[in-house]
């Protein structure tokens, strides 16, 4: 089927500009070689992270060349056509791919695409660590429909507005020995915006979820669109996958986010308090969340941008086990004395074991406890495509944790180490009107997972690899040359990680070369 799509829109790429045009049409191709060394294993965190999958995560170093071109014909006043097509390959021959082949039409303020294009309209652009990071992975298959910027909702004259996107795909490619092939995957999100005055108010749902796919053994694993959408309970899945696979079909993981902006003469400040989930549960239990900062002058000046971002991802709702675990237990009174010391009169009741529970664990509640973002038993490589992580950037899966210093070689999930704090800063400005410059730094304590910290129940590994936390931090420097009117543009970037987890200090140097060009052809 893939293979069919993307001849299709090859097709329809090179057939465009060879007909028959009656208005003013845009051709624009580009060529982006670039370089990577790096003294360590893991490249640096800045060097390969939004990259969309073109910078490899692991290697001493790697030459590369990223060729596309895209195509623009408008058809109306409110309806245009574009075509885009891109191809990456490094200096290993093997190492290739066509990583973006699509078609789009867009009509007013709608937009449908179909096949593989980058997917960086999903996130607030102000975020470097989105929760779901699309900019992070080469695009999938996929179609894709939504208001990708904010739209006026009809008859309120723009003082409330909108944007909405929906994304069908699947995640081809070479998946996990142990876990499900070619798995579907579905993402949607929309937000509230108030508008026409300098503070604008605004509100959002983020959701994606990986589903259906056929196991190892060749059982394919049923799809029920409606409820794994809407994150409920299917018996249609059940039936292949009884408890979780029933409960909550599908690896689930989501964010919902507020905040204001307030623009003054060309400068807007925003702020954003974003909580993250993996149920809805989440939403009520855990603590984990995201706070982001962003300043920004329209302009050319020495500091144009400053940014921060705090993040939190250690409590998953939690140390409770959930509530089936515990009425599980045979003996109240034991499992007290084995995990917590308990001494006092023997428990007979359930809600006298769980109120004592509770006084140890905190106010966690039955339902609660260790999410392990990004780990499912059912899906083990999750969000995972091409060889690239789309969750949390800091986040580390076992690949990465290989290479860590004095390893001991536990690991637990395929993400493990995914409880984080995290303080991230930003700046970027001109230092020349043609040369453009950005750092950041990014101080993180890393705390693995709940199911590598406890032996079992709440007995803890006293040798855990992550106990008591690990610092790490991350640095980037980088810089750009752009001369106006020149279709060359020269980068640099220095990117340095360094810490209780690992070292790496690493390079990258490229070209950018860009052409854009109107066509105006006869009907």
């Amino acid at each position: 089927m893939q293979k069919y799509l993307s001849l299709f829109l090859l097709l329809i790429v090179l057939h465009f500009p060879s007909g028959q045009l009656s208005a003013q049409d845009s051709l624009r191709w580009y060529v982006r070689p670039h370089m990577v060394v790096s003294s360590g294993e893991i490249v640096p965190l800045w060097l390969h992270t939004n990259q969309f999958g073109t910078v490899n995560n692991f290697g001493n170093g790697a030459i590369s060349t990223l060729v596309g071109a895209n195509y623009q014909k408008t058809l109306g006043k409110q309806l245009a056509f574009t075509a885009g097509i891109e191809g990456f390959a490094s200096e290993e021959w093997d190492n290739k791919a066509l990583s973006q082949l699509y078609a789009s039409l867009k009509w007013g303020p709608a937009q449908l695409i179909v096949g593989k294009k980058n997917l960086d309209y999903l996130n607030d652009r102000n975020q470097e660590m989105p929760f779901l990071n699309f900019r992070n992975i080469r695009p999938f298959p996929n179609v894709s429909f939504g208001f990708f910027d904010y739209t006026n909702i009809p008859l309120l004259q723009g003082f409330l507005q909108f944007k909405a996107s929906f994304v069908q795909g699947i995640l081809t490619g070479d998946r996990d020995p142990i876990g499900v092939d070619k798995p579907l995957y579905h993402f949607k999100s929309l937000y509230i915006k108030t508008g026409r005055f300098p503070l604008q108010l605004f509100a959002g749902m983020n959701h994606g979820v990986i589903f259906g796919g056929t196991m190892q053994d060749g059982t394919k694993i049923p799809v029920d669109l409606y409820n794994t959408y809407l994150i409920n309970a299917s018996e249609k899945v059940g039936k292949v996958l009884p408890g979780e696979g029933e409960n909550k079909p599908g690896e689930h993981m989501g964010f919902v986010d507020m905040g204001a902006l307030l623009e003054i003469q060309k400068t807007t400040l925003s702020f954003t308090y974003e909580k993250v989930m993996t149920d809805y549960s989440g939403l009520v239990r855990s603590d984990d969340h995201m706070i982001i900062l962003h300043l920004a002058r329209e302009g050319k000046y020495g500091i144009s941008e400053i940014g921060y971002e705090y993040g939190y991802t250690v409590h998953q709702s939690g140390i409770g086990l959930g509530d089936r675990y515990y009425e599980k237990i045979q003996d109240y009174t034991a499992f007290l004395s084995d995990n917590f010391n308990y001494t006092g009169e023997p428990v007979g009741t359930f809600d006298e074991f769980t109120r004592i529970l509770y006084s140890y664990t905190g106010n966690d509640g039955k339902y609660s406890g260790r999410d392990s973002y990004f780990n499912n038993y059912i899906y083990p490589l999750g969000h995972s495509f091409g060889e690239h992580f789309f969750g949390y950037p800091l986040m580390h899966n076992s690949q990465q944790i290989s290479y860590f210093k004095d390893f001991n070689g536990q690991y637990f999930g395929n993400i493990g180490n995914n409880r984080i704090k995290s303080h991230h800063f930003s700046v970027a400005g001109w230092l020349t009107p043609q040369l453009h410059y950005s750092a950041k730094a990014t101080f993180t304590k890393n705390y693995g997972t709940y199911s590598g910290f406890y032996l079992r129940e709440f007995k803890e590994r006293p040798d855990y690899y992550f106990r008591g936390g690990k610092t790490q931090s991350y640095f980037l420097f980088r810089l750009e040359y752009d001369k106006k009117n020149s279709p060359v543009s020269f980068f640099g970037s220095l990117g340095v990680d360094t810490g209780n987890l690992y070292d790496s200090y690493g390079l990258m140097l490229g070209v950018n070369y860009s052409v854009s060009s109107q066509v105006k052809r006869k009907k």
